[in-house]
């Protein structure tokens, strides 16, 4: 091979290197390029996922927010409307016969009635707002402690009633002046100073007094009451102390009813009114119970008759409903006719619409009572019926004198028949 060939042959050798150099430079290139391409394909789907994944966690954030301001609003709407309802409980006539207050009396000057209320006191303690009618007047003197016809009660009884959780007693009733007005005047001062956080209906102070409407703040729902009488047995307040009780008159009643509205959420009346021992509701306590309705009278709670009398809604021309118990009979005595032993708690729930301010009563029960005494050795306690011990059913002083008749089954369908009664009326 001569000296050219062996020139072109080293040329062709470097051709092919550099060739082969180059291919190999821009494999390399290749692989970078779509290892770059892969990485920031890698990096935009990763920053991509990234700015998704921040958007979706944003957003779940901001549903998470508005899901828990809602749970907020929710429950703070459901406290606010919880604070605008009150459980409001109501019993009859608390009337200090012989058994009743000889039960209590214990030695020396300490005396006790707590035992009478037991039973029930758990139903009145969970009320946030519970009223007695305290038919009989206290005596400062233990000698004016008497029986009927002209009553004259211990003290300790309403000590008892205050322990027992009662916050509201009424005290307008027809035996208000058996003892005349300085029992009424003593009354007064001994609850003011004895339980001055409890509210007194039906008897006042002064003129002044008088004139004014209870309001009370239960929760946050102001709640009116006032307290009237049909009569004193006869008897009449010096004109220089009208003051003193609280007789029925349409026309204070019409103002003060119209005067409650403007300082009220609710307005509520007890009444003492009625034919004695009558189940059926009478003229007298329909006519007061069209005025209460006519002037806009949420409530209205019955006493002095005796006997438990039906409950019914009424309706006015107005449209406004107005929830009435005629009578809810005693709550403590010692009666001796059989329908009188029959007591009514009224357990009533009241609120005040938030949205609209339009007050309700979405419920409402009437539950019986069932009074137990033993006059040969003083004993007296109220039950509700359904709670009443069946031993006490022979020990009872009313089922000695009537055997075949005193049985808590009379008393069970008496009370179904009053309950139809009223729902018959309300049809």
């Amino acid at each position: 091979m001569d000296e050219k060939e062996e020139l072109l042959k080293k040329d062709r050798e470097r051709q092919k290197k550099r060739e082969a150099l180059r291919e190999k430079r821009e494999q390399e290139l290749k692989k970078k390029v779509r290892l770059f391409t892969g990485i920031g394909i890698l990096v935009f789907l990763i920053l991509t996922a990234g700015i998704s994944l921040g958007v979706h966690n944003h957003k779940k954030a901001e549903a998470e927010k508005k899901k828990e301001k809602a749970r907020q609003e929710k429950l703070e709407k459901k406290k606010a409307q919880e604070d605008l309802t009150v459980e409001f409980l109501a019993v009859g006539d608390n009337i200090a016969h012989s058994p009743i207050y000889k039960s209590g009396k214990g030695e020396g000057d300490v005396w006790n009635y707590d035992h009478i209320y037991e039973p029930v006191k758990k139903d009145i303690e969970e009320a946030d707002l519970s009223l007695v009618v305290q038919e009989t007047i206290f005596v400062e003197d233990r000698n004016d402690i008497s029986s009927y016809p002209t009553f004259g009660t211990p003290v300790e009884i309403g000590d008892a009633l205050v322990n027992t959780g009662f916050d509201v007693i009424a005290h307008a009733t027809n035996h208000v002046l058996d003892k005349g007005t300085k029992s009424i005047e003593y009354t007064l001062d001994w609850w003011e100073q004895a339980h001055p956080e409890t509210e007194i209906l039906g008897i006042h102070k002064s003129a002044e007094e008088a004139e004014n409407i209870s309001v009370i703040q239960c929760k946050n729902l102001k709640i009116a009451m006032v307290n009237y009488t049909y009569s004193f047995n006869g008897m009449e307040l010096p004109k220089e102390k009208e003051y003193l009780a609280d007789l029925f008159d349409e026309e204070k009643a019409r103002k003060d009813i119209q005067k409650a509205k403007e300082l009220a959420d609710v307005f509520m009346v007890v009444m003492h009114v009625g034919d004695e021992y009558v189940q059926e509701v009478d003229e007298q306590t329909r006519n007061w119970t069209e005025i209460f309705l006519e002037e806009g009278v949420d409530i209205v709670i019955g006493s002095h008759p005796h006997v438990i009398r039906p409950m019914e809604t009424l309706t006015g021309e107005d449209g406004h409903k107005m929830l009435v118990y005629y009578s809810l009979g005693n709550f403590v005595s010692t009666q001796n006719d059989l329908p009188c032993l029959l007591g009514g708690m009224a357990k009533i729930t009241v609120q005040k619409d938030l949205e609209s301010g339009e007050i309700r009563i979405p419920n409402h029960e009437y539950i019986p009572l069932l009074m137990y005494y033993d006059r040969e050795n003083p004993k007296a306690t109220v039950y509700k019926l359904e709670d009443y011990p069946a031993d006490l059913v022979e020990k009872h002083s009313v089922y000695k004198k009537n055997p075949s008749e005193f049985s808590l089954e009379y008393y069970q369908n008496l009370f179904k028949k009053i309950e139809e009664q009223g729902n018959k009326d309300a049809i």
